[in-house]
């Protein structure tokens, strides 16, 4: 059930394949749950105007979420960052991760459960 704080509605979505986000998303959990291979997501391109627009993804199948970036975006994790264009992968149940985007190519983890693989 989505719960609204204040404007933001945060929705909890199951994705079965490839999808893309938008940053009119922001605030929407996405779980691979239902899954029939590993869910690709592709992330919207870093722009000054979006900043602040933020997703949360959810490992509930072992076939894995993928985070693509957009050309020349990088996510940046504790551990260290994806190439530019690159992407972060979990496969394993109860990974868990929060995605800001911070600034023109820039995502920031805030939060991460488990490990990510990154490219």
């Amino acid at each position: 059930m989505p719960v609204s704080y204040g404007t933001i509605l945060q929705a909890a979505v199951q994705v079965s394949g490839s999808t893309t986000l938008t940053p009119s998303q922001t605030g929407t959990t996405i779980s691979n749950l239902g899954g029939t291979g590993i869910v690709t997501v592709n992330l919207p391109q870093c722009t000054s105007a979006d900043a602040g627009t933020w997703y949360n993804f959810c490992v509930l199948s072992t076939l894995g979420i993928k985070l693509q970036c957009a050309a020349g975006d990088k996510i940046q994790f504790q551990s260290g960052s994806t190439s530019a264009g690159g992407t972060a992968t979990c496969i394993v149940v109860g990974g868990a991760c929060t995605v800001v985007m911070i600034a023109p190519g820039q995502w920031a983890v805030t939060s991460n459960l488990n490990l990510w693989v990154l490219t």
